[in-house]
This record gives structure tokens, sequence and C-alpha cells, in this order.
């Protein structure tokens, strides 16, 4: 592994938009003991349905071009950090290998922020609890929680399980819309990239290459759900879609996978070049849903930095014969 010495790193904000609020009645409040008896005024400018992105720049790139890491349902950029167990995350491990690293916080998550406006957003906050982490994120079946017994042969550090459920933060179903758009401007100030999505966030970054195919320049989708079923822009674009073990096990992933094979084939019949790697036939057994936080998860990442690393060659070929 590559020392990590940086060339810069930053963070910013993308995306969203202007709000007003007015007619909502001033009340009096306490921020403090020494700050108390506030006049509190909701009305005014606000801004709303941003995302948040830290980037990091080694000092030697191994990559001609960047990655932007997102998120799924109910998690932060905090998931590509150091893993629950405390062993070096994604983000890390990708700038030790040269790579530019860009980890956005989508709308309502994380430094994003969300907006605590009356009427702003339609539905409320759900939150994961953590019977359902362990169900689907595939640690093991739901009624296997309370004995804290994973599937044979899971990946998944059991014993920082709980640190895991400490990272799940409130979602609201409404605003896919939203998040994409944020990404969207993620990607327009990063400028070309390759966009490497998890669960909730493959979907997104599908969904961000259909809309900019000169700026994502490849995609990987780490178990995606809630593509798009129809693509018209992704013609000669390249995507890998990773799998884990452990699908035939719910009902639920077992309509997750089928749903991203359906969103695989529209890429493909859109005229993109897709790819699947599925961990169990490649050798590597036992991954749950949080396959980037796994055991193995240094040899999943090796498996996708190899396929990145042959598209990074064809793109610089490319551009050295034009």
């Amino acid at each position: 592994m590559c020392s990590m010495v940086l060339g810069g790193m930053g963070s910013f904000m993308a995306g969203g938009h202007r709000v007003r609020i007015s007619g909502e009645p001033c009340e009096d409040i306490s921020f403090s003991a020494g700050f108390s008896d506030y006049r509190y005024d909701p009305n005014g400018e606000y801004w709303i349905e941003q995302s948040y992105v830290q980037y990091f720049i080694p000092h030697q790139q191994r990559l001609a071009l960047p990655v932007v890491l997102v998120h799924g349902g109910g998690l932060t950029g905090s998931c590509w950090e150091t893993h629950p167990d405390c062993r070096m995350g994604w983000q890390e491990s990708l700038i030790r290998r040269g790579v530019s690293t860009y980890v956005a916080d989508s709308v309502e998550r994380g430094r994003a922020g969300f907006a605590a406006l009356p009427g702003t957003w339609s539905g409320r906050p759900l939150q994961r609890s953590a019977e359902e982490s362990w169900s689907l994120f595939r640690i093991g079946k739901r009624a296997d929680f309370a004995a804290r017994r994973p599937f044979d042969g899971s990946q998944f550090p059991l014993e920082a399980f709980d640190d895991l459920v400490r990272q799940t933060v409130p979602r609201w179903l409404t605003n896919t819309e939203a998040q994409i758009a944020a990404l969207v401007a993620v990607v327009r100030i990063v400028g070309p990239c390759y966009l490497v999505g998890h669960s909730q966030g493959g979907g997104h970054a599908m969904a961000v290459a259909e809309r900019e195919p000169e700026l994502v320049r490849a995609t990987v989708a780490l178990e995606p759900h809630g593509g798009p079923s129809r693509f018209e822009r992704a013609a000669g674009r390249p995507m890998l879609h990773v799998q884990g073990d452990f699908i035939d096990r719910d009902d639920t992933w077992t309509r997750l996978a089928r749903s991203a094979k359906e969103s695989v084939k529209a890429w493909r019949d859109g005229g993109g070049v897709a790819d699947t790697l599925d961990l169990p036939r490649e050798g590597l057994m036992g991954n749950s849903h949080m396959l980037m936080m796994d055991r193995n998860s240094e040899t999943v990442l090796d498996l996708v930095m190899q396929w990145l690393t042959r598209i990074d060659a064809s793109h610089s070929n490319l551009e050295a014969c034009s």
C-alpha cells in the first residue's frame, strides 16, 4: 500500500436552491443558559437540497480521472471512511492507491443537512432499526437478530455491527429527484470522473450517468436499486455492476437483484457496455450488502480498481490519439 502524500484537500457544497418562508409565528427561545430570551423568527430565506462533498487529491495520481463515492439510503459519506471495526475504509485506500477521491453527503444526509422547515418536504423521515439493518444489509435473517447469528461464512465484522447501526440517519422517501439533481451539480463541479455508488447511491449514479454522459466516464454500481428503466445516452459508456453473496436467502434481495439486472439490461439496450462482477462466482464468498465494509473489502476494491484501471487506460489512449 502506497503512503498517502496529498497534493490537496478540501470540501464544497453543490446544488440546492433558495426557498422563502413567510407567515410563520415568532417564538421566544433559549439557546443556552447564557443565551436566553431570544426572539426566533423562522420567516426568511433559506438554502436547501444541497450536497456536501469532501475531497482528497494525492500528490501522485494513478488514475487520470477522480472517483466520486456515493453512499446508499439512510447512510452518509461516512460509510466510505474508517470501517466500523476500525480498519481502513475505501476512501483512505483509494487515496493511498493514488486516486483522487470525492465523497458526497447527499441531500438530507450528514453534513449536507436537512430542511427543518414547515411544508418544505412531503412525507416524514424514516430511520432504520438495528433489526432492519441486520436483514436488509444481509448480515443474517431477521429472525436470527436477537441471537446475533449471521449467515454462515459472513464476511461482515459481527463485533462491529452496533457501530454500523450508529451510522444510520433519518431519510425521506420523497427526495429522490433532489438527490439526483444535487449529484449532477457535484459532477459538474468535479468535471470528468468515475462514479461509484452503493445501493440507492448506485441507482443515483446510473441516473446521473444518463444525464451527464460527457462527465461520467464510467459507473460502478454496488448492489444498486432504483436505477432508471431506460437509457438513451449510455452509448459506449462502461458500467460495472457488483453483487455480493446470500442474495437468495432473502425475498427482498431476490427482487432487488432482479431489478438491478433489469437496469443493467436497460443500460446495454441503450448502447452502454455493462459488466457484472458477481463476487461468489469470482470465488469471493460471504459478502453482505455492506461489501465496502466486509472483512474482504480490500479484495473487492482490488477487483473494482482493476476494472477502473482498464477503463482509465482506454480513455487515456483515446484522448492521446484524438
